[in-house]
């Protein structure tokens, strides 16, 4: 079956497709999304949020090796985020995910940012190093993942339709129980998330752990 049809807009001054990026696929100005205010959340038992490792190289690769990485972190929910760096709405969506992985540490959340950089970069090498230095720039807090397979396919994994920033949350058994196409208010995320989570809490399967502390 064939993957669904993305959202692909070709620059005037440029022979280069590139992703729709937030509202602007609707020819709107994309919305602020700003950092939220937020406590983090009281861990339940020894469950604490890991920061990403910055010397650690992001991994790459298609679709298989990405659902290994989501796989690693069942029993507890995992929010997967679709970004790439030139995508405005999505940078200013980090320091939000930054706090939402703490604010539910308790609950064993992982947040993986999903980078599309590949789909405009011209090779892999130099797509690796944009998303590396932009990491380190940026203090992203969790864990990334480069995606440099076929598009349709991460659409088929994770119901994702081409435009940017694209967040799904799968539970404790590995299903995508919400998706969000599109820039959403920061309350609206938040809240929608706190309701998600606490259905899940107490489920037969339900066993958060929280990712590994990177080496010293």
């Amino acid at each position: 079956m064939r993957g669904p049809a993305f959202l692909l807009r070709r620059p005037a001054a440029a022979g280069l497709l590139i992703l729709v990026c937030g509202a602007a696929a609707a020819g709107e100005t994309p919305p602020t999304v700003k950092p939220a205010r937020l406590e983090p959340a009281a861990p339940a038992g020894p469950l604490k949020p890991a920061p990403a490792d910055p010397a650690a190289p992001v991994p790459h690769g298609g679709v298989p090796p990405l659902k290994e990485m989501i796989a690693a972190r069942i029993g507890g929910p995992v929010l997967v985020v679709v970004w790439a760096t030139w995508c405005a709405p999505c940078v200013k969506e980090i320091p939000m995910l930054n706090h939402v992985g703490e604010y539910f540490a308790g609950d064993g959340l992982t947040v993986i940012g999903v980078s599309v950089d590949s789909l405009t970069e011209d090779d892999l090498e130099t797509g690796l190093a944009v998303v590396d230095a932009f990491c380190k720039n940026h203090a992203i807090q969790y864990p990334l993942y480069y995606y440099s397979g076929n598009p349709n396919a991460l659409g088929d994994a994770l119901g994702w339709t081409g435009a940017i920033p694209y967040a799904a949350l799968i539970d404790y058994r590995g299903k995508i129980v919400e998706r969000w196409p599109t820039v959403v208010p920061e309350g609206a995320f938040v809240s929608r998330l706190e309701e998600m989570i606490r259905e899940m809490r107490g489920k037969k399967g339900w066993a958060p752990q929280a990712p590994a502390a990177p080496p010293p």
